[in-house]
């Protein structure tokens, strides 16, 4: 086989690699690989990404605590029952006191005998209540500013009595006159107006309706009605004596 002139090939030298080095054939090359030490020492940092991951609900967990009913020895049973039955019995007893306490009924319905016989009048019935005072017309009350309830006595005379006269007294829970005594002539049953009956009112009586509240639930001292007869409504005061005291009732008309 024969060559050009030009073209003889070179001796190969057997010690001589026959890998090609890439830096060696392009020198474009080795500038971008040519690294200094420290470069070439330092990790490379990549740039991290993270898949996004779906957002899950937390589930509200529950904080119920099971409830254990207590156990109760039987000491501890007997004892809860008596409690209990010593509640009922004091509920029972307060109410009972109310009861009896609290006025409900009229005068006339009251531990009176009638009728009530004088030596001179003889009562029918006798009937007490409290009313706003009239402050019109001719039967319009006197009674000092104020006063929102008056105490009224309503006198019935039996058709025995006599001849005479009563003298109407109102005393209050301390015991002292309200206003002036008040005196009625009567003759054969019948008082000066031609009737058996007649109604007589206090000149004061209460001045709040929380007073007579009071009064109704007995946390005050009743107030009395005191009836004396005598021979005339002329008599001297030491003529007419007691005939009938009773308290005046918590009737509200």
């Amino acid at each position: 086989m024969t060559f050009p002139a030009d073209s003889t090939p070179e001796p190969t030298d057997p010690t001589r690699s026959t890998d090609v080095d890439p830096l060696a054939e392009n020198p474009a090359a080795s500038h971008h690989w040519d690294l200094d030490e420290d470069s070439a020492a330092a990790p490379v940092q990549l740039p991290i990404t993270f898949a996004p991951q779906p957002i899950i609900a937390a589930q509200p967990t529950s904080l119920e605590v099971p409830y254990l009913a207590p156990r109760l020895t039987r000491r501890e049973k007997l004892a809860l029952a008596v409690f209990v039955a010593l509640l009922l019995a004091v509920a029972i007893w307060m109410l009972r006191t109310l009861a009896q306490h609290v006025p409900t009924t009229h005068t006339s319905d009251l531990a009176v005998r009638y009728p009530v016989a004088g030596s001179h009048a003889t009562l029918a019935s006798v009937e007490t209540f409290w009313r706003p005072p009239v402050t019109t017309g001719p039967a319009q009350d006197r009674f000092r500013q104020g006063a929102r309830l008056l105490p009224v006595a309503r006198i019935t005379l039996d058709a025995s009595s006599g001849s005479g006269a009563l003298r109407v007294f109102f005393r209050n829970e301390t015991g002292s006159t309200v206003g002036d005594p008040t005196t009625l002539a009567f003759a054969n049953g019948r008082f000066n107006n031609g009737s058996a009956v007649a109604d007589i009112t206090a000149s004061d009586g209460f001045h709040e309706d929380g007073m007579h509240a009071a009064y109704l639930a007995d946390q005050s001292a009743p107030w009395v009605l005191d009836l004396r007869e005598g021979p005339s409504p002329t008599a001297p005061a030491d003529e007419f004596k007691p005939l009938l005291e009773i308290p005046i009732s918590a009737d509200r008309r």
